[in-house]
């Protein structure tokens, strides 16, 4: 019996491996989140509530969507990165966006919201033109903010393009994160091209400073990485262009910070 306890002993005082350390790490609730796996074709109609696929709203119901690509030239991890292009060329109508989109099942809102962003050909066509990701917290049923009459509310993220919110709407903050978050707006208003950017967000913090409750009793969150325009007057302003890619995405609790070689290596 004593040796049985002893070996008990010795069993449990060994250092934890690197596998059963590998196994406690923060899981990423984003499914294929650098997109080297194979996308599925977009389905129509589309279904707004599936999870742990890479969708988008773009379809005959919603003309002022497009689609994503996974595109192979550009990456700031593995080979592959979603590819957003904004292109305003034979479309008049004063919004166009471009995005994908992923619905999550967790019971809190995550600590961390990292990546990384690219931004490429960027030619302005009207003021509110801007790149951004939005989390959504959809379906709530309770612990909603006082001022919300509708069953969602969200923080967009405004990277770059614009300073202001666009537009006005209830259920929506905006945000503008800026240096060490993410360091993409130009000196001029508009993006920093031709460089990966990291951007590193804390949403659960800033939906309990925004709304003033700790997210909760809700059915999935959404998170939209966009790249898009509002109130673009076709016959008065000129063409908008813009190609945005992310990468190496990021949606859960908050890891260990990555190390300045990695940033480093994303940003050759």
């Amino acid at each position: 019996m004593l040796s049985l306890l002893l070996a008990a002993s010795l069993i449990a005082a060994q250092p934890e491996t690197a596998e059963q350390s590998h196994a406690t790490e923060p899981k990423n609730l984003l499914v294929n989140p650098s997109f080297e796996e194979p996308v599925a074709p977009q389905a129509q109609p589309v279904n707004p509530h599936v999870i742990g696929q890479w969708w988008s709203f773009a379809g005959p119901e919603k003309p002022y969507w497009r689609h994503f690509e996974v595109a192979d030239d550009e990456a700031a991890d593995g080979e592959k990165s979603v590819r957003l292009t904004l292109d305003s060329e034979g479309y008049d109508g004063a919004t166009l966006i471009v995005g994908a989109t992923q619905n999550v099942i967790t019971d809190t809102m995550p600590t961390e919201l990292s990546g990384f962003v690219r931004v490429d050909d960027w030619e302005r066509g009207t003021l509110r033109q801007y790149a951004q990701v939005v989390v959504i917290v959809w379906n709530v049923t309770a612990n909603k903010p006082r001022t919300v009459a509708a069953k969602n509310y969200q923080i967009a993220y405004t990277f770059a393009g614009i300073e202001q919110p666009p537009f006005a709407i209830a259920n929506r903050k905006f945000l503008f994160p800026r240096g060490e978050l993410v360091d993409l707006q130009g000196q001029d208003g508009n993006p920093i091209e031709g460089e990966w950017k990291r951007f590193d967000l804390n949403p659960r913090e800033d939906f309990k400073k925004q709304w003033g409750v700790d997210p909760s009793d809700f059915e999935y969150i959404r998170v939209l990485y966009e790249v898009r325009y509002d109130g673009r007057q076709a016959n008065q302003e000129p063409p908008a262009h813009a190609v945005v890619h992310w990468d190496d995405l990021y949606f859960g609790e908050r890891r260990e910070k990555e190390t300045e070689a990695q940033d480093a290596a994303a940003s050759d």
